[in-house]
C-alpha cells in the first residue's frame, strides 16, 4: 500500500488508467490507496469549494490537467 504520497507520474497514471469511469470512481479508486488520515484528509478537501479552486489553479495541478488532455509537458 502507497505512503499515500503519491508522485506526480503516479497521478498521472491512474488518471489515465480510469478509462470511462465516472469521476467518483476515481475518486474512491485513490481513496482506497490511502491511510486513514489521508482519506479523511481528501474528504475533507474535496468538500471545501475554494480550497479545491485554489487547488486547481496550483501549477502542479495545471500541468497534470494540460498532461492529462494531451499535451507534452515532462516537467513535474
Amino acid at each position: 500500500m502507497s505512503n499515500g504520497n503519491f508522485s506526480f507520474d503516479e497521478i498521472l497514471r491512474m488518471a489515465k488508467a480510469s478509462g470511462g469511469k465516472k469521476p467518483d470512481e476515481v475518486v474512491d479508486s485513490i481513496k482506497n490507496r490511502l491511510p486513514d488520515e489521508k482519506k479523511e484528509a481528501l474528504s475533507k478537501l474535496l468538500s471545501d469549494r475554494n480550497a479545491m479552486e485554489q487547488l486547481l489553479k496550483s501549477e502542479q495541478a495545471q500541468k497534470l490537467m494540460e498532461r492529462l488532455r494531451g499535451g507534452n509537458k515532462s516537467d513535474g
